[in-house]
């Protein structure tokens, strides 16, 4: 017992001192205009270092930084609303479409063992491609169909 002690000690000592040392995130832009995040900064290019307040179960939330001009979606206000309430909207409606597409990709390959290609042209399925596409479509089901 005082040796599982002895060797467990020095573990959660470890992950104590440890437990307050977080990673710093930096932001740039590359040369065709995408942004980037991550823990290591850009070698060459300009950056950003990203200060991400961190808070404790139970504490309340760090205050929202100030606008700077530039409206955000959950900005709380009537406006910042509608945007989130349009982008959910749209995604509702991708959702059914995706999950319409993969019931009746489901029903085509239970059924037949022919389909035809991005290009029209009609392809065979053998039998191990056919259970294959079935058990996408039954993923793709699970995914996507609420």
């Amino acid at each position: 017992m005082k040796r599982l002690v002895a060797l467990t000690l020095p573990l959660f000592t470890g992950l104590l001192l440890c437990s307050n040392v977080s990673a710093a995130t930096y932001k740039w832009v590359d040369e065709k205009g995408d942004v980037h995040y991550s823990q290591h900064p850009p070698a060459g290019s300009d950056y950003e270092k990203i200060k991400v307040e961190k808070s404790r179960p139970g504490e309340e939330p760090p205050p929202a930084p100030k606008s700077t001009g530039t409206t955000s979606p959950t900005s709380g206000t009537s406006s910042g609303s509608k945007v989130v309430q349009e982008e959910l909207s749209k995604n509702q409606e991708i959702r059914t479409k995706n999950c319409e597409a993969a019931k009746k990709n489901l029903e085509i390959y239970t059924i037949y063992k022919r389909y035809k290609d991005k290009d029209g042209n009609v392809v065979r399925m053998d039998d191990e491609e056919r259970l294959k596409k079935i058990e996408e479509s039954k993923q793709n089901i699970a995914e996507f169909c609420d």
